[in-house]
């Protein structure tokens, strides 16, 4: 059996699983996702290009980990299993919130994902994979905030940057 993906209805309520595969074919059909925006201490956010070999969106900007949680897995058990096999490293997560998204890739399929948005602290190496992962970097979020070169990111990269400075502006209110 081939990874499946949680099928959730637009209240976001689970309504079963179906192949992974099957879930990206076509118009793509409703399903859990997350994505991890990695931060140093320095305010840059670690950037991922997609492995060549990805059938959506090859070689495309992507925040520094995305999939999907498998059936009865949480959104942060799954980061956290994903960031260890795609990125090498493990960190603390903290889930900042969730958006959904609906974008086509021409004749390779369809996102139609529901995304939490989590995030976390690393100061360490990093060891892609090079079946998930071409290249790592890390910028600056108040650059990516403003980029008008966005022709190479993937569709989630911008809304899931949208709500980490959201939520970075928010704790800085909080303390100052």
């Amino acid at each position: 059996m081939g990874q499946h993906v949680v099928l959730v209805n637009a209240a976001g309520e689970d309504l079963g699983s179906m192949d992974v595969q099957a879930a990206h074919d076509g118009e793509g059909v409703r399903h859990r996702a997350f994505m991890v925006l990695i931060r140093n201490a320095r305010g840059q956010v670690l950037l991922c290009r997609r492995s060549a070999h990805k059938r959506l969106w090859p070689r495309y900007w992507e925040n520094s980990c995305s999939s999907h949680p498998m059936p009865g897995e949480s959104h942060r058990e799954a980061a956290e299993r994903r960031l260890q096999e795609e990125l090498g490293f493990t960190t603390a997560l903290e889930p900042i919130g969730v958006f959904e998204y609906h974008a086509l890739d021409g004749a390779a399929g369809a996102e139609h994902e529901v995304c939490a948005v989590l995030t976390g602290l690393h100061e360490g190496d990093v060891t892609p994979d090079s079946a998930e992962v071409e290249q790592c970097v890390w910028k600056d979020l108040s650059q990516l905030l403003t980029a008008d070169d966005t022709d190479h990111w993937a569709p989630w990269l911008r809304p899931g940057l949208e709500m980490l400075a959201l939520k970075l502006s928010v704790n800085r209110q909080a303390r100052g």
